[in-house]
Order: C-alpha cells, then sequence, then structure tokens
C-alpha cells in the first residue's frame, strides 16, 4: 500500500496529475480507528495528490498567528492537498484528513466528509503547522464529534508561525458534530485559557500540544 501510494505521490508531482476523490480514497486500504488525536506524535501515510472540485476543501497556507498572511495551496502544484488519513463513521460516510503545503514550511490539515458515491459534502480547517509548531490542531471523539483546539494571538502586529520568539494570546476549543447529511455543525465553543504569553520553546516541544497548556 505504502509503495502504492508513494508512486502516486511521485506522479502527481511530476506530472502535475491529482487523482480523483475516489481514487485517493482506495489507495488507503485501511481505516483509522476513532477516537483519534492529531497531536506531535500522530503518524500519517504516505499520501496521494488529490482533486479538490470547485476548491470545497479549505487550502490556505498560513505564515502569521493572526491567519490574515497567507497564500493559496492551489497556486502551486507542489503544495497541492493529498489525503493522508481516513475514517469510517457510523452513518456509513468515510471521513478524510487532507494536507496542503507538500514540503513546504507551512501546512495546513483539513476533514472532509465523503459518500459512497466519493462526493465531498464538506470540509472543516482542522489543523495548521509551520515547522514544529501547531496553532492549531484536532481530536475525535468515542462519538465521532470534532474538537478544534486553537491558540488565538491578541497581538495588533503580525507574528510569524515560522520564527517566531514568543507570542500573546488564549487557547480556544471548537466543538463540532457530523449531521445525517455528512456538514459539520459547530455545537460549542470554550476558552480554555486566559490571556497569556506562550513561548517558543512551549509551542515547539515535540511532545508539547495545545491542549497540555490549558
Amino acid at each position: 500500500m505504502i509503495f502504492a501510494c508513494f508512486i502516486c505521490f511521485t506522479f502527481a508531482l511530476n506530472a502535475q496529475y491529482f487523482f480523483t476523490v475516489k481514487k485517493a480514497f482506495s489507495y488507503l486500504k485501511e481505516y483509522t480507528a476513532i477516537p483519534f488525536s492529531f497531536d506531535k506524535d500522530c503518524e500519517l501515510r504516505v499520501g496521494c495528490y488529490m482533486q479538490n472540485p470547485g476548491n470545497i476543501i479549505p487550502d490556505r497556507l498560513y505564515q502569521n498567528f493572526q491567519l490574515t498572511e497567507y497564500y493559496l495551496a492551489r497556486e502551486n502544484p507542489e503544495t497541492a492537498g493529498s489525503l493522508r488519513l481516513k475514517f469510517k463513521l457510523k452513518n456509513g460516510y468515510d471521513l478524510g484528513l487532507v494536507d496542503f503545503g507538500g514540503v513546504t514550511e507551512w501546512i495546513t490539515f483539513d476533514l472532509i466528509t465523503v459518500n459512497k458515491d466519493s462526493e465531498i459534502l464538506d470540509a472543516l480547517e482542522v489543523g495548521i503547522m509551520a515547522g514544529v509548531a501547531k496553532p492549531k490542531q484536532f481530536r475525535i471523539t468515542a462519538d465521532e464529534k470534532i474538537i478544534v483546539t486553537q491558540l488565538v494571538t491578541t497581538e495588533k502586529a503580525s507574528v510569524p508561525i515560522a520564527g517566531f520568539s514568543k507570542v500573546t494570546g488564549y487557547i480556544v476549543d471548537t466543538v463540532y458534530y457530523i449531521d445525517a447529511s455528512g456538514k459539520f455543525v459547530k455545537e460549542s465553543q470554550t476558552r480554555r485559557t486566559g490571556i497569556r504569553t506562550f513561548t517558543k520553546e512551549q509551542l515547539n516541544y515535540n511532545s508539547t500540544d495545545l491542549w497540555n497548556l490549558y
């Protein structure tokens, strides 16, 4: 499976060919178990470049904590979306984890819901990474709710995600559930910390995730 996906990835890169959603999901033979935690130690499988019909999947590659400086992955074939993991939901839909950014310093992760006809029903941005720092991470609970944990900065001046020394802000959890039509629905939002300063050492530490900083 890994060899097949590697061929898929390499061919896509060289020929600028993007596999359909159906074909990309077929290459990932195994489903990842739920519950799932997108922590810094989680393993992602070799992915296959995948089409993004209608650009339904958010593909902003953020460069600052304010999320105001970014470029679109669609502008460069080498930063296009790649399917990394798939999950089987109780309602029969598939849930996929897609990343954008390729081998660049900035990566964005999205969850997508897909029906039996391989149609993307909805997409949700759930992860942001620059180097080791992950100012947005997610978890999937046993009852298939999505908890998106994000560091929200309160600084007015732009703070780069890569190369920063410290950033002031707070951590918030947003909970989503997936409804019968495959849509992500916001259920609640909880602020987990007061406003404080987070250092580069804290955010870049390999075994420290945002939920460890509550």
